[in-house]
């Protein structure tokens, strides 16, 4: 089990190495203060692309890389970013260029 919040990279290696199709298995077995990690989240969203609404905390949210990240993996996510990140033009150039 990955019930560590003193290992997080341990975790971030676990996700880098999990298939598609053990995804959940390995999510339940990730401790839940683990996801306000932002390296285990970034972990999580580059190889899975799903955003964790009842995980990852809100200011998440408005963070750009991450945004990108989502945007590349899995873009109907995209609406789980803040609206004051999709009404920044500046960003949505950068996004749409993803």
């Amino acid at each position: 089990m990955l019930k560590s919040e003193v290992h997080p990279d341990i975790v971030i290696k676990a996700i880098k190495c999990c298939q598609q199709n053990d995804s959940w298995s390995l999510y339940e077995d990730v401790c839940e203060a683990l996801w306000s990690n932002r390296d285990v989240a970034i972990a999580w969203l580059t190889k899975f692309g799903d955003w964790l609404h009842d995980d990852f905390p809100e200011e998440f949210e408005d963070d750009e890389e991450m945004c990108l990240i989502v945007i590349q993996q899995n873009w109907v996510e995209f609406d789980s970013f803040s609206v004051a990140m999709r009404n920044n033009k500046d960003f949505m150039l950068r996004a749409i260029k993803v």
